[in-house]
């Protein structure tokens, strides 16, 4: 009966102590193992934790005896459960409080062996929508969305910023990715496409740069489509491609440079020596043309408003200013057979129809309202060198017109303006003649031309100012009753490079005309022809050539002789001489004419003054100097009542700059008539 007692008291003493279901009061800390709460492995049950009032349910560990303190792990009456929090507002809430013995701000971690794969997934419904994996080897981590886009945005559910996705699904934007509005941007059109309704931009920076928007690299895409690449550092920009195939480094094959040089731009070069410089040094595998640069521009068909314009170049201000400056070296032996060509152009695909009027291989225009250039050319060209002495042929312009159909024109030339001098060619060497007469050669001319020459007029120079030791030509006849008139055909199939005048001609023998008058004569050389590598072709040619022009004073000369001889002579039929005694007497009368002299003013030209010599017999009844301008109009009459030899002394300051003639008259005759040239 004690023991009973005893049991019940022992029974209703712990009812009272723990006042709960389960408790693990008599664990001991000694058997960690066997203490537990819960069934052992003979119970075939679910351990269930339940609670009958609606409150939650609270974990608490490390809490001291006889408190509770914060518990570590809730579940609310909803199911929400929390995890450093009494107030889950999610189904499953993590607060960390900044201690312990895990990292204070590590919230959550899943850890498996190293060669077990880790899944996250989230479903809708039975739908798997969103999963996180890791793979069991390798180091890489999957986040995936298996039924569509990927998408990343920030704010609340009021205001959603949405601003990153990775397109799903399986069609042609699929995999691509777009930052920015991806709302409104609902197909990205790259691999990487960024959008925003105002400027979007893209920049790099590093710990060296700075943060700002003028730090580091950037491109910025405005709203009204202007893109803009700033490197804001200062420094260059490359871009670049392999090093296979040569042309150097990956940094050399577009650089943009910052810096002092600052926008200049190199294209396989990394030092560019101006604004843009190319440099290519890579062949291209397949025949053709290795272009280092390259522009076109193609209008439509349809256009009839714009011109197509390809490159346009300009340059300002210098001491020198050049458009466009091209040189072409070549330092190689083994392409020896090659031309060098500094500007190649070329004109193709024109219409049969004939819509295109003309066909323009290279235009120069330089007579812009401002160019008030003093000199102006529309193009110079400077050939030559002093240290080559392999040059076969220098040409400062080589023109060629080969069409098979139409008129072609080597060369045509055309100057019209308002004022000033207009020369539709202007050609100009130095004399290049050596030796005395009757053996000058000349080796060259401002001009050469092998071949017949056509001209609707033909001048030559014969001003007064700019001759000297100027004589009258005398016994014309006598010279020209020694030339011998020939009739006969050139060689042409001797010397076809010359090409020499087809069928019969009249003239002289130059060698003839050399004995004679050997002023007339020069020697001259038909150049050598060379080919491509500088071997000669046709031989140099050296010939004898006369002075046409110059006979034709000698003609007027000589007709002015024989004038004289046939005056005379008219003169003796009128007036013949009486006979007195024709066998032993004869008389005949003499003119005085040939005895009246004026001579050359002194000076000629003047300026202020000049003396006029003359002689004049004293049989003479009446004789006068008369002065007249160019047109013939008389300014002055002087007569002269002096005979024998005179002088007159003519003074000018009231007479304009200009030539004058002056005349002597004897007893009605004209005898002479000269020249002066007041300055």
């Amino acid at each position: 009966m004690k023991n009973q007692l005893f049991l019940f008291v022992w029974l209703m003493v712990i009812g009272i102590q723990t006042n709960a279901q389960v408790s693990t009061q008599f664990n001991f800390t000694s058997n960690p193992t066997t203490d537990y709460v819960g069934w052992d492995n003979s119970v075939t049950n679910a351990l269930r934790l339940k609670h009958e009032g609606n409150y939650g349910m609270e974990f608490y560990t490390n809490t001291g005896a006889g408190t509770f303190g914060t518990p570590k792990m809730t579940l609310s009456t909803t199911g929400e459960l929390g995890l450093g929090t009494t107030s889950p507002s999610s189904w499953f809430h993590i607060l960390t409080n900044g201690s312990g013995t895990v990292a204070a701000n590590e919230a959550f971690r899943t850890q498996v062996p190293a060669t077990t794969e880790t899944n996250w997934r989230a479903y809708r419904n039975s739908t798997q929508m969103f999963r996180l994996n890791i793979p069991s080897t390798g180091n890489g981590v999957f986040l995936m969305s298996p039924q569509g886009d990927f998408n990343m945005a920030s704010g609340s559910s009021g205001a959603i910023i949405r601003s990153f996705q990775i397109r799903g699904g399986s069609g042609v934007d699929a995999g691509n990715v777009s930052i920015g509005d991806y709302n409104t941007l609902t197909s990205p059109q790259a691999l990487l496409h960024l959008y925003k309704s105002s400027d979007v931009d893209f920049q790099m920076t590093n710990s060296a740069t700075g943060n700002t928007n003028v730090d580091g690299f950037r491109i910025v895409a405005n709203s009204s489509g202007l893109v803009t690449i700033n490197n804001w550092e200062d420094a260059d920009i490359s871009i670049g491609t392999g090093t296979v195939g040569g042309g150097g480094g990956l940094y050399q094959r577009l650089l943009i440079r910052g810096g002092y040089d600052y926008g200049r731009v190199g294209v396989g070069t990394n030092s560019p020596g101006s604004q843009l410089d190319v440099f290519d040094n890579t062949d291209i595998s397949s025949a053709g043309d290795d272009i280092a640069f390259k522009a076109y521009e193609q209008l439509a068909l349809t256009n009839t408003v714009n011109r197509a314009v390809a490159t346009v170049i300009h340059a300002e201000e210098g001491t020198t200013t050049i458009g466009s400056e091209i040189t072409v070296d070549s330092y190689n032996t083994v392409n020896t057979n090659k031309q060098m060509v500094g500007v190649f152009t070329g004109i193709r695909g024109t219409d049969v129809s004939g819509y295109v009027s003309d066909a323009i291989g290279y235009r120069a225009f330089v007579d812009y309202s401002d160019n008030y250039a003093i000199r102006k050319y529309g193009i110079q060209a400077l050939v030559g060198h002093a240290t080559p002495s392999n040059t076969a042929n220098t040409y400062g312009g080589y023109f060629a017109a080969q069409s098979a159909y139409g008129n072609n024109y080597g060369g045509y030339f055309v100057a019209s303006a308002s004022t000033g001098n207009e020369y539709g060619v202007y050609a100009s060497a130095p004399s290049q003649c050596t030796g005395t007469s009757p053996s000058i050669t000349c080796s060259g001319a401002a001009g050469y031309f092998s071949g017949d020459m056509y001209a609707t007029g033909l001048y030559g120079s014969s001003d007064l100012r700019l001759k000297d030791q100027i004589n009258t030509v005398n016994d014309a006849n006598a010279i020209l009753s020694q030339m011998e008139c020939k009739q006969f055909v050139f060689k042409t199939q001797a010397y076809p490079q010359m090409n020499l005048p087809q069928g019969s001609h009249y003239g002289f023998i130059a060698q003839d005309v050399e004995a004679i008058l050997p002023g007339l004569v020069r020697n001259f050389t038909q150049p050598a022809i060379y080919d491509s590598i500088g071997q000669v072709i046709t031989s140099e040619v050296d010939f004898k050539a006369v002075n046409y022009v110059e006979f034709v004073p000698l003609l007027v000369a000589a007709v002015k002789e024989q004038k004289n001889i046939i005056d005379s002579l008219i003169n003796a039929l009128q007036n013949p001489t009486p006979i007195i005694n024709p066998q032993n007497q004869q008389k005949v009368t003499l003119s005085n004419v040939s005895s009246i002299i004026l001579n050359q003013n002194d000076p000629n030209p003047f300026t202020e003054s000049t003396r006029i010599t003359y002689q004049i017999p004293e049989d003479v009844r009446e004789a006068k100097i008369i002065f007249t301008n160019s047109s013939g109009s008389i300014i002055n009459t002087v007569i002269v009542n002096e005979r024998g030899t005179g002088e007159l002394e003519v003074y000018s300051s009231d007479l304009s700059k200009g030539i004058y003639n002056y005349t002597l008259v004897c007893d009605g005759n004209v005898i002479a008539t000269k020249k002066m040239v007041k300055q």
